[in-house]
């Protein structure tokens, strides 16, 4: 059930602020179709296990290192931009002033606009490169960095000001979960989940018939105040969970998933094809929480029924790397989202879409503030799911028919 938001704010020491991430949102004719009801908060999980008196009392022990920085991936991203001003001046100074220029000073020119929007994008991030750092999640990120970086040379050379490499892992991750993972007891968060709603339908295109209709449905949330609901400035804690149709040419399709793609028909009215691509769909799970700090390999995965009854999703999905080709709704960087996806059988897609299912639900280990490894249950009420998948099959369904139809056309007036 959803529990109400906690009473208590937290008073005390000021946090390091998070990277504003992208969170692509979805959308689109499909989802335009059902009226989105508006959802009851759900009190922040992260830090479940603790009360609230526990909570208060680890906030007033400031750890270590409690000025813990997970922003490795963001400070080496903007110290490569350092020289970037110098570098675009002198070679706009070098473009010959023509009264009318050549394909190849336009094209430097686009690539120069291009190079300063980069720029002003992440050089802004440099002031929030302060504070604790990881010595080996740096250095595994400097591995693969080409040409200067000053944020990188601390690894060899001068610390830069106001900042610490550190190597003691427990003591990091003791104090970055303190720092970040207790600030949102400190401000009070709470998540507005949004009902599911299908992706953005692309129509039909004949060279890429695999990219046609509709990818995925959806339900996202957003982390805000519990108090007023207004919106948090950070996105950290907020977690999403997608159904992604993979397509895959139907004469590449082994006896075991043609047998489950037409199940999955049958059971769950979805659309078998589009054009010659057959799909089956994935269930992903992903958060924006520090990867660091979670301490399971897998998410087990299950559905909460209206009568309290909870029913695990096969076995349990192992963190990875986000899948290719699906959508990422917080971050542009990897070690700041967690991922865990598999493929529901017909059976489990079908108690998903139940109207008696209330929630979705994946369950992990992590380190809490305190220092203590507790489970953290992330729930996503399945609101408006049966709806959006039905509107995501009737749209895959007609580029599917579109798509033969033209085919067929084509194939008459062969010879």
């Amino acid at each position: 059930m959803l529990r109400p938001c906690a009473d208590g704010t937290r008073a005390g020491f000021a946090r390091l602020a998070m990277l504003a991430a992208i969170a692509p949102g979805i959308g689109g004719d499909a989802s335009a179709q059902v009226r989105q009801p508006e959802l009851p908060l759900i009190s922040s999980p992260w830090g479940e296990g603790m009360s609230p008196a526990e909570q208060a009392a680890s906030a007033a022990k400031r750890p270590a290192f409690a000025d813990a920085n997970w922003n490795h991936e963001v400070c080496v991203v903007a110290y490569s931009f350092e020289g970037v001003p110098a570098e675009i001046a002198r070679r706009r100074a070098a473009l010959q002033h023509t009264h009318k220029e050549n394909a190849a000073q336009a094209g430097e020119r686009r690539r120069l606009a291009m190079l300063e929007r980069q720029a002003a994008e992440h050089l802004p991030n440099i002031p929030k490169c302060k504070g604790q750092f990881y010595r080996p999640a740096l250095a595994s990120l400097c591995n693969f960095q080409a040409g200067d970086n000053r944020f990188c040379a601390q690894l060899s050379g001068p610390i830069l000001p106001g900042v610490e490499l550190v190597e003691d892992k427990a003591a990091f991750v003791r104090g970055l979960a303190w720092n970040k993972v207790g600030d949102l007891f400190s401000k009070d968060a709470a998540f507005a989940p949004v009902p599911w709603a299908a992706s953005d339908d692309r129509g039909v295109d004949l060279s890429k018939q695999a990219e046609s209709g509709i990818a995925y449905i959806a339900a996202t949330n957003k982390a805000v105040k519990c108090g007023d609901g207004s919106p948090l400035r950070n996105n950290i804690g907020q977690w999403a969970f997608s159904v992604e149709m993979l397509r895959q040419p139907w004469s590449a399709l082994d006896e075991a998933m043609a047998e489950r793609s037409g199940e999955l028909t049958a059971k769950t009215g979805m659309t078998a094809a589009i054009g010659r691509h057959a799909q089956i769909p994935r269930l992903h799970f992903q958060a924006f929480m520090f990867d660091i700090l979670v301490e399971s390999e897998a998410a087990k995965f299950g559905i909460e029924m209206r009568d309290g009854t909870h029913r695990e999703l096969g076995v349990p999905a192992s963190f990875a790397p986000i899948p290719d080709g699906a959508p990422a709704f917080y971050s542009s960087f990897a070690s700041y989202r967690i991922h865990a996806a598999l493929l529901p059988s017909a059976d489990e897609l079908r108690t998903m879409l139940d109207p008696d299912a209330a929630f979705l639900t994946a369950s992990f280990a992590m380190r809490l503030e305190d220092g203590r490894i507790d489970g953290v249950t992330l729930r996503t009420p399945l609101t408006g799911i049966a709806d959006a998948w039905k509107a995501m099959n009737a749209a895959n369904l007609r580029a599917h028919r579109k798509i033969r139809k033209v085919e067929e056309a084509m194939e008459r007036s062969l010879p």
